[in-house]
């Protein structure tokens, strides 16, 4: 706003004639309010709100800012026409900006809210700013749903308040605005009582104990809904199973063992089972099985105290042991068996069973030099099965002497002990048996038998060696069977077997087994498997050799013998100098000849094993060959030559031994090759001249290329086998393919185009039509010369030239004496001669394009009434002319020359033409020439099959390439002919 003042300034100066003033006014504008107010964010305002949202909740805070610094904001609302009542539901904070919820949203199905906002300054003058504000209302319109139904559980009755039960009752909602929350219903009865639900996570909570109650089953109604929409409510069922009997009765301990006599007394308690329960409850005792099932007749069971009686006397039962298999059950309810079973062993003792030795069996060893001093050499002890625990039950012993033993030994009838009498060493046998017998207290008594046994060690003494170790050295070739060396071991027992001494070999080393034998008696070693099968080229074999007595069980060597034997071996293979040779030799040489030396060498550095032959392996086209010197390994050619062999080269395998056994080898390829092709071809004559007509045929031969190769091969006989002069040999005969010629056209490419020569004999020929090669008189064609060989064939070191004259038939037959003109009678006889017609040509008599012969190819009907002499040209009646009423015949007289092609009458004719014109072939497409006029291909009259226009205009004024026409004109009456030219 601008606001306008005015004042009025007075001034005032006293001068010395007094005062004086002056007066003026002044303006004053003053500019307020210069910024308007702005909201802070721009592009307006969107946010979303849930549909439950209480009255009074924040809904968006606007903020907006005025850069004139005592402006003061003031906020409002406004209406738009998209939501017209949007200031029912919400309210604008007139300081603050803040937007708040007026009126519940769930009044209304708008989703949608679309205002404006406005700010104001309240300033002078007043500004104000807008801003769009989108209010989006978020909806419920799905109920919650139970996840994983249906809920059922069990539990025990023993469970105490608070604990879950079930922790699996869970609820989803697929426009879940605030939490899940649940709540139990009280539908069922007493189950709210009992449980209850965590309202944030629906788990089943105990909240009573059970065990005031008898129900089995609990049906707790749960509930769940969104805390914005508490209304969308969904409900479902957990069912709770009540274990009101959880523990089952239990035995302990489980196992029972009572032992008695078979007089035990009835009625009088022999087990007391005892049995208990976790849930307070009677527990009834019962008997499963027994074990015999006869033996139910003798024990019973007490239900209620669990205890076991005999019932009948046992002397009638003849067993020895019984078993009880006891079972419970208890009171509850559900009523439970016991989780397990008490088993009983009762044993019955009775005097129905013999003494029974223990320890058994019964044997001990002594030296024969044992002393005889009283002490107990064996003891056998019986029990009897019957006897009361902790009594042995045996009255005595008494010993049975089936052979000597109580000769030499005393036995104790009371103790069982046997104790040496005699002097062992005056007796040889090693053991002594006696029979013991043991009787018990029973009336009549029991017995039972058993056999002592006393061994006697009368090997006292182990073998000795009399070397500790042994040691030899031999070839690797040493032969089998043959003694290397022997060991010997002494035993000083007194009598055999135990002085009798057994070798063996002792090693871990199978190697030693394969390749050497030890004679177990003797003491003997010998190569069993020839030393050099053994691969690993083992140069020291080393073992131990054990010596035993013939004791049993025998008594071995204090010290093993140790034997070394050291093997002189075939260790390297001979090694040839070059790793493969090759040389070349002409395919003529003689036999018997050296060719080639090899060399191998053996680094071991005793004979035999370093001395190496030589020889080819087997090959029976090589050895025919070759041969090799099996001291010196020289090569030679051997009593077959190679002239009579078209192969190039050879490969011989040659072998290199050593003098080992088996010897060792090496192999190596020499290859030889051999020189079949030692001559280039060569032409016999290198300049050929050659005339050919221009009509010359196709494929037929104009001239042969002569040429040669000398690379024969030999048969050779008598005195001849050695000689090397080829022209001295007369039964030489050719080679191929070494001397095979291959003739093949070079140079100019014109000549390539209308000439070939035959590759195998050199035959020139014309291959394509020498009239398509125009105005050209002379061709030169050079040809190459090489011989066959597959490998590195040989060429002629010059070429042959051969120089073509073509004769060409350059002029065109014309007539002479023209015109020519007749008058005949229509009653002439056929073959009446009419006229003689007469041409030249200038290419001369001497050759077939000078040849003239003549021909009629009349207009209309004259050629089936005329006939012309090829040769003369004289012209006769060939039909009736009294069939024919016509008057006057145009014949055409059409003259070539023999042999000529293509020319005639001065239209060229091409062999490959398409389309034929009284046999001759001429190309479709072009404008054709006959006697100097022009025919298209659309022509509309055809001459013996070739269509050109009748009107068409005769390019030569040369009446020698025109067609000659004679007209002949019939009359009734004979008159003469008037001769028109032309047509």
């Amino acid at each position: 706003m601008c606001l306008l003042r005015q004042l009025i300034v007075e001034a005032t100066r006293t001068f010395t004639t007094g005062p004086q003033t002056a007066t003026t006014t002044v303006e004053i504008t003053v500019t307020r309010n210069i910024n308007g107010p702005f909201f802070l964010q721009t592009g307006g305002y969107i946010t979303t709100v849930l549909e439950g949202l209480a009255l009074g909740s924040e809904v968006i805070q606007l903020s907006a800012s005025d850069n004139d610094a005592l402006d003061v904001l003031r906020y409002s609302i406004v209406n738009t026409a998209v939501s017209p009542n949007a200031t029912d539901f919400f309210y604008m904070g007139l300081a603050s900006g803040l937007i708040s919820l007026k009126k519940v949203l769930t009044t209304t199905s708008i989703n949608r809210f679309e205002f404006t906002a406005i700010v104001s300054d309240q300033s002078l003058p007043e500004r104000t700013a807008q801003a769009s504000v989108i209010v989006n209302v978020r909806r419920s319109t799905l109920f919650p749903q139970f996840q994983n139904l249906p809920y059922i559980t069990q539990i025990s009755v023993n469970v105490l308040p608070g604990q879950r039960v079930y922790t699996f009752v869970s609820a989803t909602d697929a426009d879940l605005q605030g939490t899940i929350r649940y709540e139990s219903t009280y539908n069922y009865f007493a189950a709210p009582y009992y449980f209850r639900v965590d309202p944030d996570n629906g788990d089943v909570i105990l909240q009573n104990r059970l065990n005031t109650d008898t129900s089995l089953t609990y049906v707790l109604g749960v509930k769940a809904y969104d805390t914005v929409y508490p209304n969308q409510v969904t409900f479902t069922n957990v069912t709770i199973n009540i274990n009101r009997n959880p523990n089952a009765p239990m035995f302990n301990p489980s196992f029972y063992a009572r032992t008695i006599a078979e007089d035990y007394t009835i009625g009088i308690s022999l087990v007391d089972v005892d049995v208990s329960d976790a849930d307070g409850q009677n527990v009834f005792c019962s008997v499963l099985s027994f074990i015999p099932p006869a033996a139910v007749n003798y024990f019973g069971l007490n239900t209620y105290t669990c205890r076991i009686t005999v019932i009948k006397s046992l002397l009638d039962l003849g067993l020895g042991s019984v078993q009880i298999i006891v079972t419970g059950a208890d009171n509850g309810l559900p009523s439970r068996s016991s989780f397990n079973q008490a088993v009983v062993n009762i044993s019955i003792i009775r005097n129905e069973n013999d003494p029974v030795f223990i320890g058994t069996p019964y044997q001990t060893t002594i030296p024969e030099t044992a002393a005889i001093d009283g002490s107990t050499i064996l003891r056998v002890t019986a029990l009897d099965p019957d006897s009361v625990s902790g009594q042995t039950g045996i009255t005595g012993y008494r010993l049975i002497g089936d052979d000597n033993i109580g000769q030499y030994f005393n036995f104790n009838g009371t103790t069982g002990a046997f104790t040496l009498k005699s002097d062992l060493t005056t007796d040889s046998v090693i053991s002594y048996t006696g029979r013991v017998v043991a009787y018990d207290t029973g009336s009549p008594p029991r017995s039972a038998t058993v056999l002592a046994r006393i061994f006697i060690t009368r090997n006292l003494r182990r073998p000795i060696f009399q070397q500790a170790s042994y040691n030899q050295t031999i070839l690797e070739t040493q032969n089998t069977r043959t003694s290397i060396m022997t060991v010997v071991a002494i035993d000083n027992d007194r009598i055999a077997p135990y002085n009798r001494v057994t070798y063996q070999i002792q090693t871990s080393n199978q190697d030693i087994f394969t390749y050497f034998e030890l004679n177990s008696a003797t003491g003997e070693i010998s190569v069993r498997v020839p030393l050099y099968n053994d691969i690993s080229k083992t140069s020291s074999y080393t073992f131990s050799v054990q010596a035993f007595d013939g004791g049993s069980p025998p008594l071995i060597d204090v010290q093993d013998a140790r034997v070394t034997i050291n093997v002189i071996r075939n260790l390297f293979t001979p090694v040839f100098q070059n790793a493969s040779y090759s040389v070349t030799v002409l395919f003529t040489i003689a036999t018997q000849v050296s060719v080639i030396d090899v060399l191998a060498i053996d680094q071991d550095s005793q004979n035999p094993y370093n001395v190496v032959t030589y020889s080819i392996l087997s090959d029976p086209v090589i050895q025919n060959r070759f041969t090799i010197n099996p001291s010196t390994g020289r090569i030679s050619t051997g009593f077959q030559t190679l002239t009579a062999d078209t192969a190039t080269s050879y490969i011989i395998r040659v072998v290199a031994r050593d003098g080992g056994t088996p010897s060792l080898s090496a192999t190596s390829s020499v290859i030889v090759y051999v020189q079949h092709n030692q001559n280039s071809p060569q032409f016999l004559v290198q300049n050929y001249t050659s005339t050919v007509y221009e009509t010359q045929d196709l494929g037929v031969s104009i001239l042969q290329l002569v040429a040669r190769d000398l690379d024969i091969s030999f048969k050779f006989s008598g005195s001849n086998r050695h000689a090397l002069d080829l022209a001295l040999i007369p039964n030489a005969f050719s080679q191929a393919p070494y001397n095979t010629l291959v003739f093949n056209m070079v140079g100019s490419s014109q000549a390539r185009e209308y000439f070939d020569v035959n590759v195998n004999t050199g035959v020139l020929s014309v291959k394509k039509s020498l009239t398509l090669m125009a105005n050209v008189f002379t061709v030169v064609v050079e040809v190459s010369l090489r011989d066959a060989d597959p490998v590195s064939p040989q060429s002629s070191p010059v070429n042959a030239f051969v120089i073509i004259t073509i004769i060409r038939n350059q002029n065109t037959p014309y007539f002479i004496n023209q015109p020519y003109t007749a008058s005949l009678n229509e009653n002439v006889n056929i073959g009446y001669t009419i006229m003689d017609v007469t041409a030249r040509d200038d290419d001369g008599p001497g050759t077939p394009f000078g040849q003239i012969r003549y021909s009629i190819i009349g207009d209309d009907l004259a050629p089936r009434i005329f006939s012309i002499n090829e040769i003369s040209g004289r012209i006769t009646v060939f039909s009736s002319l009294t069939q024919q009423s016509a008057e006057i015949f145009q014949v055409n007289g059409m003259k070539y020359t023999r042999n000529a092609n293509p020319q005639v009458n001065g239209m060229k004719y091409t062999r490959n033409a398409n389309t034929q014109v009284n046999g001759m072939k001429y190309t479709r497409n072009a404008n054709t020439q006959v006697n100097g006029m022009k025919y298209t291909r659309n022509a509309n009259t055809q001459v013996n099959g070739m269509k050109y226009t009748r009107n068409a205009n005769d390019g030569d004024h040369d009446d020698a390439y025109g067609c000659e026409r004679c007209e002949i004109i019939i009359q009734q009456n004979p008159s003469n002919i008037k001769l028109v030219h032309g047509m």
